[in-house]
């Protein structure tokens, strides 16, 4: 449980600290989104390779829902590889690209729902 806070953690610091913070996602009268699966595919592929088993939003796919309106993603990510052993540090590239998709909901006023 330690780890998983640790993360959180890490990832609000990045964001908040790195943007202007804005109360975009508790101020909307109503959050309308949609889920951005694939950070979390191919569990059976550890730590599989990035854009090949497993991918990140691109800032094309958070641009169009932006523009229809949606003002809310998921953002689905596998633990295993946030953490691949347990008890172990928490992988950097991984936290860096799920840092970068929220900077970038965060810049286009996307609330992020990361379900772990």
């Amino acid at each position: 449980m330690r780890t998983l806070a640790v993360l959180f953690l890490r990832l609000a610091s990045l964001v908040l600290f790195a943007t202007d913070v804005r109360a975009t996602c508790i101020d909307a009268p109503v959050l309308t989104g949609v889920n951005l699966a694939g950070a979390e595919f191919n569990a059976d592929k550890l730590p599989g390779v990035l854009n090949k088993d497993y991918v990140y939003p691109s800032a094309a796919d958070l641009q169009y829902f932006a523009s229809l309106g949606i003002n809310t993603v998921r953002l689905p990510i596998l633990w295993e590889r946030v953490q691949p052993k347990l008890d172990s540090p928490l992988d950097d590239a991984q936290l860096a690209s799920i840092a970068a998709t929220i900077a970038l909901a965060k810049h286009l006023n996307l609330c992020v729902i990361l379900d772990v």
